[in-house]
């Protein structure tokens, strides 16, 4: 299965909702997992360190990488 890490903000992804759902729908059914980093981790704000290296690894173990970068 191929996976894909997407990035995107934190305080942006609710806005986002409908369209990551649907895209994560289209794309299991071509065995592509798509992994929504915000979804899975929750960090406080002193654990910048700890997130960024958490989120460095898991995207070293994607094969893709997709950004939503409105914000940022």
């Amino acid at each position: 299965m191929t996976k894909v890490y997407l990035a995107i903000s934190f305080s942006d992804r609710k806005k986002f909702d409908k369209e990551l759902t649907y895209l994560v729908e289209v794309a299991s059914k071509s065995a592509i997992e798509i992994f929504v980093f915000v979804d899975q981790y929750h960090f406080e704000n002193n654990q910048e360190k700890e997130m960024m290296q958490v989120a460095f690894d898991t995207i070293d173990q994607s094969d893709f990488l997709i950004a939503e970068l409105t914000h940022k």
